[in-house]
């Protein structure tokens, strides 16, 4: 008379587990894809502090250089090179500050080591989450098929 409740509480622990794998791996889908968006926006940074560094190294000196300048929403407009030897660079906070090219170079390049920094974060932390969710799901297949629901339709009906 025991084995029947003995096999419900076993299969109530299964059922406890799975309910938990299942509930435990979408948390971990949902920190996978606000990782996946946190590394393309590092790559984005990434590319744009290369793009302003590049600029700052081809402009030194280029006074009357004939520019374009975005304006917002894909428009530009021609503008000619004033002063190259001064840049304003953003501090955050709606703060900028007037700074000679060389130092202009120098935050650029310190923002892109500390944003290089934060994707090798990002992508490390991503493949413990995907290694992590991959666990999870083989265990949660493992238990369906213990309990003969693993696969789609196809494979039930053989």
């Amino acid at each position: 008379m025991s084995k029947p409740s003995q096999r419900r509480t076993g299969r109530g622990r299964a059922e406890e587990e799975l309910t938990r794998l299942v509930s435990e791996a979408r948390l971990l889908e949902g920190l996978s894809d606000s990782l996946r968006d946190m590394v393309m926006r590092a790559q984005a940074y990434l590319a744009e502090l290369r793009t302003a560094g590049s600029t700052l190294e081809n402009l030194a000196g280029q006074e009357g250089v004939e520019v374009l300048v975005p304006i917002g929403a894909g428009s530009l407009v021609k503008a000619s090179i004033k002063d190259a030897d001064k840049v304003i660079v953003s501090l955050g906070a709606d703060v900028a500050v007037e700074v000679d090219v060389e130092k202009a170079k120098e935050i650029i390049g310190n923002r892109l080591a500390e944003a290089q920094k934060a994707l090798q974060d990002y992508v490390a932390r991503l493949r413990e989450v995907e290694r992590a969710l991959s666990a999870y799901r083989e265990r949660i297949r493992s238990l369906l098929e213990e309990r003969g629901l693993a696969g789609g339709p196809e494979e039930r009906s053989k």
